[in-house]
């Protein structure tokens, strides 16, 4: 639980997936937030979106993400 507590909320954002590009994570990049997009289940979708850089995934089935990463 610690862990969490040292977590900045001003340093990452949470986002429908449908709402995730390459600028988007450039901007956010930029001014030092990470986008993490939910909630990703297919896993063409997870590696398209881990191919533009996402920052992580938020998912209902984590076991699917080491099939393609």
């Amino acid at each position: 639980m610690r862990q969490l507590t040292l977590i900045n909320p001003k340093s990452y954002r949470t986002i429908s997936h449908n709402f995730y590009n390459r600028q988007l994570a450039k901007e956010a990049h930029a001014k030092s937030m990470k986008i993490i997009p939910w909630t990703v289940n297919e896993t063409t979708l997870m590696d398209s979106l881990l191919q533009m850089g996402v920052d992580g995934i938020i998912t209902d089935y984590p076991d699917r993400i080491p099939e393609i990463y």
